[in-house]
């Protein structure tokens, strides 16, 4: 792990100021003083994940984002000191739906709200691993195949997962 002492130190000897990062294939993480606390367990999942990429980068299968940053969300299962459903659910009742198949198409989860794509794509990978166990989403992290693992298309995972939404019970904060 290389900590800076602030996000100029960091841009200075890194080059990115403000995004914290980790590089799963050297097992690294770069982070700054006043951040480490927010971001390492985030930036420590990425690492973990190493061991089920693919790529010569250690990453999810097509290099697809929404499997990336959705393992670490769901690992870390923590959006803003809250748990990632209860945020997800407050969003899906704000109006600020995503459809889970678009996050994980190709690289859709740029075309959207980074905030809510993180949550999505975490909440449902939790869901997943919630659901179904750590082998099958360890499996899916390097190969992406959903009917494959989980014995049903993404199009009805993605509805158990909305349904698995309407039944939690939040405080409504939009």
């Amino acid at each position: 792990s290389f900590l800076f002492l602030d996000g100029n130190q960091k841009q200075s000897l890194f080059g990115a100021k403000n995004a914290d990062v980790a590089k799963p294939w050297l097992s690294q993480i770069y982070t700054y003083w006043d951040n480490y606390d927010q971001t390492l367990k985030h930036e420590l999942a990425h690492i973990f994940s190493r061991k089920y990429g693919v790529t010569p980068f250690k990453v999810a299968e097509y290099f697809n984002p929404a499997m990336i940053e959705g393992f670490a969300m769901a690992l870390e299962n923590n959006y803003g000191d809250k748990d990632i459903h209860s945020v997800a659910k407050n969003a899906l009742e704000s109006g600020y739906e995503i459809p889970v198949q678009k996050l994980f198409s190709g690289f859709n989860f740029f075309d959207v709200n980074s905030s809510m794509a993180y949550i999505y794509a975490g909440s449902f990978l939790r869901f997943l691993l919630d659901k179904y166990g750590a082998e099958k989403l360890k499996l899916l992290y390097g190969d992406i195949d959903f009917e494959k693992y989980y014995r049903i298309s993404l199009d009805s995972l993605s509805n158990e997962y909305k349904l698995f939404l309407d039944t939690l019970k939040v405080v409504k904060n939009s």
